[in-house]
């Protein structure tokens, strides 16, 4: 159990958790990419990592695409940054990268 008494997520809802993080995040930097749909629910290892694995290969590519003028742009908002704050491309691929 949590320390708000909900239970806790098993390792791979914690993989997922990330792969889809990654996922929408790398969005907001308007790639002509197409983000891979990650299966929330999946149980197996395999696709659990693939699904990982597709989220770090989408990252990549949506980086690749970016120039200096497009990295220093405001990223799009998401349902949940919503705050106002100006967010730059690059802080979002520097909070993703870690």
């Amino acid at each position: 159990m949590t320390s708000r008494g909900l239970p806790q997520p098993s390792y791979g809802e914690q993989i997922l958790h990330i792969a889809e993080a990654n996922v929408n995040q790398m969005k907001r930097l308007a790639s002509k990419q197409t983000a891979p749909v990650i299966d929330m629910k999946a149980t197996s290892r395999a696709v659990i990592l693939k699904a990982l694995d597709d989220s770090f290969d989408y990252g990549t590519a949506v980086i690749k695409e970016q120039t200096d003028q497009t990295m220093l742009q405001a990223a799009a908002e998401t349902s949940s940054i919503r705050s106002g704050a100006y967010s730059t491309s690059a802080c979002v691929v520097s909070s993703v990268s870690g």
